[in-house]
């Protein structure tokens, strides 16, 4: 019984001492060493904080890696760039309009259209040639395919394109 009256009263200490507050501990009362080094104002969280906060800057201006050249093995030759309003119906009144950026290419001999998987557009590419990889090759059926290219530009900058057309 004596064993029992013990454990109640240590517990009801330790549950007393985890209700300090700020005034409290400014008195010089003692937060709990039971409760450890985790405990609100324990030097382990301030460590963990002050890493945290430490590690931001480098986490906000890391930048995006920059693509493998050798990845980039398709030749194409752009030699038709353009950019297109493309407006929805009208609902309500309004209709909503993009700019979306259609090239004609050839890429191993055969003539393609493409068009850019960003949603506006804001200038256009420049014919030439440029490296290409292919992002997206799927084929439901031995008749019909669809396939994305990414393209790499001279900045290390890459932009995607999927494939709307096919001309012979």
């Amino acid at each position: 019984m004596e064993c029992l009256r013990k454990q109640w009263t240590e517990r009801a200490s330790l549950q007393n001492r985890r209700r300090l507050t700020k005034p409290m501990v400014e008195r010089g009362a003692q937060y709990p060493k039971e409760l450890g080094p985790t405990w609100p104002g324990g030097t382990l969280m301030r460590k963990l904080l002050f890493v945290v906060f430490l590690s931001l800057p480098f986490i906000a201006v890391a930048e995006k890696a920059q693509p493998n050249a050798a990845d980039y093995t398709i030749p194409v030759h752009v030699s038709s760039s353009k950019l297109v309003q493309n407006c929805t119906d009208v609902t309500g009144g309004s209709s909503v309009c993009i700019t979306e950026q259609r090239l004609v290419v050839t890429i191993g001999g055969k003539k393609y259209e493409l068009l850019s998987e960003h949603s506006t557009a804001t200038a256009l590419l420049r014919t030439g040639d440029y490296k290409a990889k292919i992002v997206k090759d799927e084929s439901k059926a031995a008749y019909e395919y669809a396939r994305s290219f990414e393209f790499l530009f001279s900045d290390g900058k890459t932009g995607t394109y999927a494939v709307t057309g096919e001309m012979e």
